[in-house]
């Protein structure tokens, strides 16, 4: 059975079109597919921002990429245990993936 994170990588390299075109194929496999966990969270939130990166950068919003860096540490550093349990840089790379998927098929 296909979960939801392969059916949305599926369509993601069969719609490019829809998605940022600029993104890294193999990156946004790899950020799909990785399971969380907390000795993947900061390879997976730097997926993640360089993911956010890529899809703000024809728009010219290097400043928003740049605050969720900041997010990003922040969230690290005030639950350092607890690494990805509310994360919300990774959280919006799955959110933008989910959206585009859904705002298609429906």
């Amino acid at each position: 059975m296909i979960g939801i994170n392969e059916t949305i990588f599926e369509h993601f390299k069969g719609n490019r079109h829809l998605y940022a075109e600029n993104l890294d194929e193999s990156l946004v496999e790899t950020f799909i597919s990785s399971e969380a966990g907390a000795d993947r969270y900061e390879d997976r939130q730097g997926s993640a921002l360089i993911l956010i990166s890529q899809i703000l950068e024809p728009h010219r919003k290097k400043m928003m990429t740049d605050h969720l860096a900041v997010l990003a540490e922040l969230e690290r550093k005030f639950n350092p245990y607890d690494y990805g349990a509310r994360d919300h840089v990774i959280h919006a790379v799955l959110t933008y993936f989910l959206g585009v998927y859904l705002a298609d098929i429906l």
